[in-house]
């Protein structure tokens, strides 16, 4: 005798069905932003590890699997994002079943200049910079400030099986509202005006007797990423490194507050010429910011309407 056909689901039971399953792909969407871009299903890549320590100062390589999507998600001045997944280096081992699902999400940066992205040393360099900022961060931390500060644990990737073994700067993906601080020629975003990042580089001045700074803090609330150093001589560190200049023109902008005197700062005196120079020529770059980012929202919504 034919089976016989299924009870059509009711309308409560199928608005119960679609809740349930509704609330199973947000908590999916939660667990992993990327779940639907199915990065498991690329093929798998050979790649290097290449690690910095920044108290040896010494590099340290391991081989492991990783997929890269080849289009890119995003783009900033410089550099090119892709999406990454890469697998632990504690599950290397043959005996354990790999689940690409559970393999956690990173950015993958590569420069956009192909000249530069000729130049391999300005990736390790990249990440020489960000491992030192990260000491900085543990330093700063010791001091038992109320907010503690990170830096994303970042390193380079090497996929020897592509046409010129490309290199890439990568760290793990973090979820969030993205904020820029403070950058290497004095801006302070004063639309997220806070007292951490701030006292973060005056502390890096401050402790290291004036020979470096940290700027360019930038992230997801005090886990930071891309940091610039401005150091006495101007040397190292790429182009960003602006020298005393630009640990002056930092230093004409910042405004001590509690937490730089819970931290045993002392303010910076600068002249009064001085600072009224350095402070008009912050209003002339936040202007011109603002000028750029006007253009780019026109640009982007004449994009949209094409």
């Amino acid at each position: 005798a034919p089976s016989p056909a299924p009870m059509p689901l009711s309308a409560r039971d199928r608005w119960r069905l679609a809740v349930t399953r509704t609330k199973e792909l947000a908590a999916m969407h939660a667990l992993d932003p990327w779940w639907d871009r199915n990065l498991h299903d690329l093929r798998s890549e050979v790649c290097v590890r290449h690690d910095y320590d920044p108290i040896t100062k010494e590099w340290h390589d391991s081989e492991t699997l990783c997929k890269v999507e080849r289009e890119q998600f995003a783009e900033g001045a410089m550099r090119r994002c892709f999406r990454m997944k890469k697998l632990s280096q504690s599950m290397q081992s043959a005996f354990i079943k790999l689940d690409w699902r559970h393999c956690p999400n990173y950015v993958a940066k590569e420069y956009k200049d192909d000249l530069v992205r000729a130049r391999r040393q300005v990736v390790f360099d990249d990440v020489r910079m960000q491992m030192a900022a990260k000491e900085w961060g543990h330093r700063f931390n010791r001091e038992h400030p109320p907010k503690q500060v990170d830096f994303i644990q970042c390193f380079v990737l090497e996929l020897p099986d592509r046409p010129g073994a490309p290199v890439f700067c990568c760290e793990r993906l973090i979820a969030g509202e993205y904020v820029k601080y403070n950058n290497n020629s004095g801006y302070v975003d004063e639309a997220h005006l806070r007292s951490t990042p701030q006292a973060f580089t005056h502390f890096t001045f401050h402790r290291s007797a004036g020979a470096e700074m940290v700027v360019d803090v930038q992230g997801v609330g005090d886990l930071y990423t891309d940091p610039q150093f401005h150091t006495i001589d101007g040397v190292e560190y790429g182009e960003g490194n602006l020298g005393p200049r630009g640990m002056a023109s930092f230093l004409g902008t910042h405004h001590c507050d509690d937490l730089c005197r819970l931290l045993g700062l002392p303010p910076f005196v600068l002249s009064a010429k001085r600072r009224r120079d350095m402070q008009a020529g912050h209003r002339e770059h936040v202007r011109h910011v603002q000028e750029l980012e006007s253009a780019g929202a026109s640009e982007s919504a004449s994009a949209g309407a094409g």
